[in-house]
């Protein structure tokens, strides 16, 4: 019997999930870490952009859902046609909407990305178990965080003769058994409570960017990896907007337990962020808006209201030094910019549209990594 220390968790983000040759690309990354690991529980999102799209489509007429879903199953690599059914997904196909729920219906791409992945293990030689999330994650009630019993570990089809594991993301059941979907970034808190539940030694997170960066490559220019990050700077940044990991992911991990990285689906160890449990010197900016939390960058209004916050983490005398630097950049282009700066807690933030803040992110970044803010 496999020991609950040596099992290793993977989540695979919709990031890194485009297109057919991506979807490859993983199934390759997954078999070689097979050949490393004896037990491996891969957490798989949706494809990008689909949970978005089930979401829009979910307030169209039946038959309007249907014709768009077939249309999603069909950008999906390799659909299998298999027998496993989890939340009535093969009444979904058949055309019987009327039964569905709206949690059946936006949860499907992760199913759609499990078949895939499994499908593709296969073809490379890798035998692989799909198993429903809801044997574990559950509500009760109303609650808004989801439960998990360790004494169901025995009853769990983990321990199954292949080495890799698949669940999907995003959902766990109610006490009727019907599916109950996350909210977004939902993947992330599934493979946080997997990687509890069964203690496992290692939980990393498969992104598109390699580590946690200093500010967003969305927003600031060449942004720098940070190799180690506290917990509880993680937490706030999360809290304020930046979609590293779904806020909540990291709760119900024992980092004493559980060794935890986040990292490009290409890099290599070197070049990944490990989330610790005691201090380290760091900084990262972080552009949060007013807005609806699933609109893009792109899509944001100029004239928004924004907030630009600079965290960190580690000894005193680095805060201080940070803190300083920071205050001193702010009057030197003060008399130029129309917000309000503050301090609180240790986080110093600064409120204007957003327009103003993201040039001021980049420049405030330029200043604090390299004095030019030219």
């Amino acid at each position: 019997m496999i020991q609950k220390s040596a099992i290793k968790v993977i989540k695979v983000g919709g990031s890194i999930l485009s297109n057919s040759d991506e979807f490859l690309n993983v199934a390759l990354k997954i078999r070689d870490e097979s050949y490393k690991n004896p037990e491996i529980i891969v957490v798989i999102s949706a494809m990008k952009g689909v949970t978005d799209r089930l979401i829009e489509i979910s307030r169209n007429s039946n038959q309007e859902v249907l014709r768009s879903i077939l249309e999603i199953v069909d950008m999906y690599p390799i659909f299998p046609k298999l027998k496993w059914d989890p939340g009535k997904f093969e009444d979904i196909l058949c055309g019987k909407i009327k039964e569905i729920s709206i949690d059946q219906l936006i949860t499907i791409g992760e199913r759609l990305s499990s078949l895939s992945l499994h499908s593709l293990l296969g073809n490379l030689g890798i035998r692989s178990t799909i198993i429903d999330p809801g044997d574990i994650i559950y509500y009760e009630g109303n609650e808004k965080l989801p439960s998990y019993s360790p004494s169901n570990y025995s009853d769990f089809k983990l321990l199954e003769s292949t080495p890799v594991r698949i669940v999907p993301g995003f959902y766990g059941r109610d006490k009727e058994g019907n599916i109950k979907a996350f909210s977004r970034g939902g993947s992330d808190l599934t493979a946080g409570i997997v990687a509890g539940y069964f203690e496992a030694s290692e939980l990393e997170f498969w992104k598109d960017v390699g580590a946690v960066m200093t500010g967003d490559p969305k927003i600031v220019e060449s942004p720098r990896p940070i190799f180690s990050i506290n917990m509880t700077m993680l937490s706030e940044m999360t809290a304020i907007g930046s979609r590293i990991l779904h806020p909540l992911s990291l709760e119900y991990v024992d980092l004493e337990l559980t060794r935890v990285r986040i990292r490009g689906i290409d890099s290599n160890l070197e070049t990944t962020t490990e989330v610790v449990n005691f201090s380290v010197n760091c900084l990262s900016i972080v552009i949060s808006k007013n807005s609806d939390e699933d609109r893009n960058y792109e899509n944001y209004l100029e004239n928004e209201d924004a907030g630009i916050y600079v965290l960190t983490g580690g000894e005193p005398e680095f805060l201080n030094s940070i803190s300083s630097r920071v205050r001193n950049f702010f009057e030197m282009i003060g008399s130029g910019i129309s917000g309000k700066l503050a301090q609180e807690n240790g986080m110093i933030s600064f409120r204007s549209s957003y327009s103003e803040c993201r040039k001021i992110a980049n420049e405030l970044h330029r200043d604090l990594f390299s004095g030019d803010r030219s």
